[in-house]
């Protein structure tokens, strides 16, 4: 299989979540998958973590749209942690994943560097607090990138030059 869409499975219950977690424990057996779309999901804390986890098997993935799951800051994390294993990835949208208002100084934005194929990242909506110049350090190393979405956030600009 080469496409997934499991997207649009709302619902805030134990069962969902566990549906979810064992969703993304097959992830991980994937490996031809290009194009993965999880969202309008809830995925909880037990299914995130695998989530993020699978998500580095997947080598030959070209597409993540993870927009409006339910990642909070934790999910948020781990999956741009993640990112650094995808280096076929050409397109990954994280908007509206986070719906906290916590600054997010741990994101590790280091992880895109790796991503030098990318051409498409959006992470607009998600509330993120932190100074512009910490993301923009690792932007250079995106050199495919044509499409940046920040909309909604809010970014200070601290220490830009």
């Amino acid at each position: 299989m080469r496409h997934l869409n499991i997207g649009r499975y709302e619902t805030t219950s134990n069962r969902a979540s566990g549906l979810t977690a064992l969703a993304a424990s097959f992830l991980q057996h994937m490996t031809v998958l290009q194009h993965l779309v999880i969202s309008w999901t809830y995925i909880g804390a037990e299914a995130v973590g695998v989530l993020a986890a699978s998500l580095t098997h997947l080598k030959a993935l070209q597409h993540l749209d993870l927009h409006a799951c339910r990642l909070f800051t934790k999910g948020f994390i781990a999956v741009i942690a993640s990112t650094q294993h995808l280096t076929a990835l050409q397109y990954l949208n994280l908007a509206y994943t986070t719906f906290e208002v916590d600054p997010l100084d741990a994101v590790p934005w280091a992880s895109l560097q790796h991503l030098t194929g990318l051409k498409h990242l959006d992470i607009s909506c998600n509330y993120l607090h932190q100074s512009a110049s910490v993301l923009a350090t690792y932007l250079p190393h995106l050199t495919a990138l044509q499409y940046l979405g920040l909309r909604n956030n809010n970014f200070t600009v601290e220490g830009c030059s």
